[in-house]
């Protein structure tokens, strides 16, 4: 298998020795004979490689000269990359004179010290002469050249008899041939024949037999990316590769098949997992050349340090570990970017994609032999000037970099660049000039139209014909002409998804319904339209091809419906309408059109204050209706069409009165989830829970929000044996509804209750049998205990917050619930004590600014076994340190605690139990230096957070013991002048706030303390860092 592999390598370096380009510059640097000695011997070798396929399997003395074989190949191909970077170079120097010194500065110091020919001439001689070493080896191996071989090299192909003229002046047309003929990049407009026609005499067979005679491959007609999506069918369908269980955009690998390609790969490729032995891997780090790291949510420098001696490293990626969700942050060193990605010169892919990067170091520009970068989601503003000399970049993903500004006026020097990825980025407002030089782009996601002479004009797409996938063209509003549209949409034809933003600069007219018709891309390959804030009077007739499905419109005016025969928007499943001022009448019935959008599940309508009128056919697909801002005719007329709506969400609908709103409700028999905000004309939702519960049959949830005249669910109250009762509703929130007095429920299905900011509500009435999350906030004249009276058997959280007003007796409700397992209490004034709780399945309980509370039952804290995080803050009047040994549950994990009646600086020794590994001490005005506390921190812990220490001064003594300390938090410490340098090594996280002194002495990365801390993954001083005045 090895043989497979050099048989690959060979096969590259052939076809980059055979390279018109690279040999015209190996020859104006005198080193064209060291490359011909390297090819003649290569093929010495080559003729050896199909008898030591044979003989691998058995003999380990041939699979050691194979590997050997793989690594010099490797070092040849990097060599060869050399030569032709620096051809790249020369070339572009020659091409912009005017850019010279600037282009040649962003060239590594390495490069322009000696000359190409004392640079590489040394190292062409000692690889060929080890080369010839193993050629030499084919006795002692018994490897012979098989009789294929020998034939293949006694044959010799087919030319003419003539002796090959010097061809001069006619370079340009042979490429164009060349191109028409192998296609450098697959389309339908290749060609098999082609005719040279012309005078006798004029050199018809001499261009033919310059163009027979040309050495580059003959039989790739495609596109690398065509040949491999090709071979990655391929082997999808043969089960190499095969769907992730739960997501059929992802690919696994089984585990024998894994295992193959492990082996196949052999000590090539490393996969540097959580497990792997770093001491084990820096005897072996020079030999591999692609390698993988887990990228866990803290990446130290300690851990990836030893890959400085693999500096014949070409692939390193970050690679997750199981599945991630989107909210997940991931941290790097600073370190690493800056001190050891410089020391993998030969990398030609690198992907640091998800990490809490902010900047790219100016070093980034050696990476000279770089094909992939992929920056995606990462924090940075801006790429270094020097990005322009990486010449082989091939694929940059910037994808969701949410803070990325601009890009460098160099970028435009990236002739191989062929996918560019910015989508996403919506603080990007300008492309470089010339990036519609760049021909090779397959992949330019997002194009942004400037005005003036330094923006980027539309025109510049039809350089661009390679184009395909997926485009946004933003800032349509530029363009001055249609005809300019015009040029550029030969760029579109193989486009799959199209997006055109007219922008807030758009005047609307005859013009800009004009360009939107040049744009029209080619139907066949288009599945997805997006357009925005386009103000033309209506669309181009193409729009509503009916082959769409999926169309997303904001900003037009009300005609856009088609005349064709048959169903308008037959395929259509998701439609937007979106700040539409002026609509007013929405109409689809037509003695033309049979049926008008048969599938759309999916309906938005945002923002069109005057829509009141809408007549339309019925919609039996439509499940899902979103309104926002529109009148309540609208309303009830699309939920009449719409019967199967299944989620209703609406909010500012103007005059939607208790009547209006019932009117609505008897057509959402087959609705499941309401959500109602801002609709202030509304005071009651139904008549009675018994009505409603005849036409709402299948409701599972219901929200309602800033309503705030609303005064109750119903304007009568029913008996509550009544059997008529919203049987399915199973969550009801109600939020800042201001007005509301009551809420009364008879539902015995309701398990989720949630009641927000409600300030006149003086009465909560429901059947607790099946209820698992009760959430009252700020309710403040709410007396509960008059209030709940019911039994929660079924409990498993309760949070109440914000002046609500709960006593000791409501606490002991909830202590009958088995089932519960987190208890909040925050900023309750009336609550004084804490009654015994026997609850042995809580794993939470917070309490938090209940001044008054007094007692707190310590002795029943070591029965909760199951508790793993205690917070206890802003309690006044407790003394939880006057236990004796501190009796605390005997599994807390975490720890919250401070601003209690004792100061922590006067507390004895607490016992804390092993398995607290997180500790917060909070609002401590006594402590100057931490070796006061230093009694009360077990060497267990991993997290430590220190807030509102006000006269403390001073960490470096104190925390010696904490050998396992990982993230250190401070905030709030005005005072404090050090950190504690013994443990900054093994930090994962630095986290500090409103510390000004601190902030002053280590953000700056040329600061003198800066070196401290700059191996860390994550350090933030940005909240203070703006104030922070040297």
């Amino acid at each position: 298998m090895a043989e497979s592999l050099v048989s690959a390598l060979f096969g590259a370096i052939f076809e980059k020795l055979t390279d018109d380009a690279l040999k015209k510059f190996a020859r104006s640097q005198n080193i064209h004979s060291e490359l011909d000695d390297l090819q003649s011997t290569l093929k010495d070798i080559e003729a050896l490689l199909n008898d030591a396929s044979r003989k691998e399997i058995n003999d380990e003395s041939v699979r050691l000269w194979l590997n050997k074989l793989q690594h010099l190949a490797y070092d040849i191909d990097d060599i060869l990359d050399d030569v032709a970077t620096e051809g790249m170079h020369r070339e572009l120097t020659q091409e912009s004179r005017e850019f010279t010194s600037k282009v040649r500065n962003l060239i590594p110091t390495c490069c322009t010290k000696l000359s190409l020919t004392q640079r590489l001439s040394h190292k062409l001689d000692n690889i060929t002469v080890k080369f010839q070493r193993l050629e030499k080896q084919k006795s002692d191996l018994g490897l012979v050249i098989g009789k294929d071989e020998k034939k293949r090299s006694n044959n010799r192909g087919n030319e003419t008899s003539s002796p090959e003229a010097r061809v001069v002046g006619r370079k340009g047309e042979k490429e164009n041939l060349i191109n028409k003929l192998l296609g450098g990049e697959s389309s339908e407009e290749n060609f098999n024949i082609l005719p040279i026609v012309g005078m006798g005499g004029v050199g018809k067979t001499t261009l033919a037999r310059f163009l027979y005679n040309e050495p580059r491959p003959r039989t790739n007609n495609k596109a690398p990316e065509d040949l491999g999506h090709e071979y990655f069918d391929k082997l999808l369908s043969g089960s190499f590769f095969q769907y992730a269980p739960n997501d059929n955009s992802f690919y696994v690998m089984h585990d024998l098949m894994n295992d193959l390609a492990t082996f196949v790969a052999g000590d090539m490729f490393l996969r540097f997992e959580q497990q792997t032995e770093t001491t084990v891997v820096e005897k072996t780090l020079a030999k591999y050349r692609h390698m993988s790291f887990v990228r866990e949510e803290y990446v130290s420098y300690q851990k990836l340090e030893a890959f400085e001696s693999a500096r014949s490293l070409r692939t390193l990626l970050a690679v997750p570990f199981g599945e991630e969700q989107y909210w997940n942050s991931f941290y790097l060193s600073n370190k690493f970017l800056v001190n050891l990605i410089p020391q993998l010169p030969l990398l030609r892919v690198l992907s640091l994609r998800r990490f809490h990067i902010r900047e790219v170091p100016e070093l980034i520009g050696n990476l000279k032999h770089l094909r992939y970068l992929n920056l995606s989601q990462t924090k940075i503003e801006e790429l270094p000037e020097n990005i322009g000399s990486l010449y082989n970049l091939q694929t940059l993903i910037l994808f969701g970099c949410e803070r990325l500004t601009k890009l460098p006026k160099s970028f435009v020097e990236l002739r191989q660049l062929r996918h560019f990825d910015i989508r996403d980025t919506p603080l990007l407002k300008k492309l470089p000039v010339g990036i519609g030089e760049l021909r090779s782009l397959r992949t330019l996601t997002k194009i942004i139209i400037g005005g003036g002479e330094n923006g980027f004009a539309i025109t510049k797409l039809k350089g661009l014909s390679n184009l395909r996938g997926e485009i946004s063209i933003e800032g349509l509003h530029n363009v001055q002409s249609a005809t300019h549209a015009r040029e550029a949409n030969s760029s579109l034809r193989r486009l799959t998804k199209l997006g055109l933003n007219w922008g807030n600069g758009s005047g609307g007219g005859t013009l800009e319904k004009e360009v939107f018709n040049e744009l029209k891309p080619h139907a066949d390959m288009l599945n997805e339209l997006e357009v925005e804030s386009y103000k033309g009077i209506e669309f181009p007739s193409w729009v509503g091809d009916p082959c769409f499905q999926k169309l997303e419109v904001e900003v037009i005016g009300s005609e856009f419906i088609g005349t064709s025969d048959g169903a308008a928007f037959s395929s259509l499943e998701k439609l937007s309408f979106e700040n539409m001022l002026g609509w007013e009448e929405w109409s689809t019935n037509s003695e033309v059109l049979e049926v008008v959008f048969p599938c759309l599940g999916e309906l938005w309508i945002y923002d069109c204050p005057k829509l009141r009128q809408v007549s339309l056919k019925a919609l039996p697909s439509l499940r899902s209706l979103d309104m926002h801002g529109c009148g309540n005719g609208a309303l009830r007329s699309l939920v009449c069409v719409g019967s199967s709506i299944t989620n209703l969400n609406i909010s500012h609908i103007s005059e939607l009165t208790d009547e209006a709103w019932r009117g609505a409700l008897t057509y959402l028999g087959a609705v499941e989830e309401v959500e109602i905000w801002d609709c202030n004309d509304i005071r009651y939702l139904w008549e009675s829970e018994a009505h409603a519960s005849m036409v709402l049959v299948n409701i599972k949830k219901l929200e309602v929000g800033g309503c705030e005249n609303l005064l109750s669910l119903g304007e009568k109250e029913d008996d509550e044996d009544s059997n008529l009762l919203l049987s399915s509703l199973r969550a009801l929130t109600i939020w800042e509804c201001k007005s509301m007095e009551r809420c009364i429920l008879n539902s015995n299905s309701i398990e989720r209750l949630w009641i927000n900011a409600c300030e006149s509500l003086t009465r909560v009435s429901f059947i607790g049998q099946k209820l698992k999350s009760l959430r009252i906030i700020k309710c403040k004249k709410l007396i509960m205990e008059n209030t709940i009276n019911t039994s929660m058997p079924m409990l498993e959280v309760v949070f109440i917050a914000d002046g609500t007003d709960l006593k000791s007796q409501l606490i002991q409700l909830f202590s009958n619930s088995i089932h519960l397992t987190s208890i909040s209490i925050f900023n309750c004034p009336s609550i004084e004590s804490f009654p015994e709780i026997q609850l042995p399945n809580l794993t939470s309980l917070t309490i938090r600014g209940c001044k008054t509370l007094k007692s707190f039952p310590d002795l029943q804290l070591m029965n909760l076994t199951l508790l793993t995080n205690l917070h206890i803050v802003d309690c006044q009047s407790i003394d939880v340190a006057s236990y004796p040994g501190g009796n605390w549950p005997p599994n807390l994990v975490s720890l919250e605690i401070g601003g209690l009646k004792k100061p922590i600086s006067e507390w004895g020794s607490q016992n804390f139990p092993t398995s607290l590994v997180h500790l917060t001490l909070c609002n401590e005005p006594h402590v100057i230096n931490f070796s006061q506390l230093s009694h009360l921190l077990p060497s267990s812990l991993e997290r430590l957070a220190i807030c509102g220490f006000d006269k403390l001064e001073s960490l470096s003594v104190g925390l010696q013991h904490l050998t396992s300390l990982r993230h250190l938090q401070i905030w709030n410490c005005p005072k404090l002048k050090d950190l504690p340098e013994t443990l900054l090594s093994s930090l994962l996280e630095l986290r500090i706030d409103e510390c000004p002194i601190l902030t002053r002495r280590y953000h700056k990365r040329g600061s003198r303390y800066w070196p401290l801390v700059s191996h860390i993954p994550y350090t933030d001083f940005e909240y203070f860092a703006d104030k922070v005045v040297d």
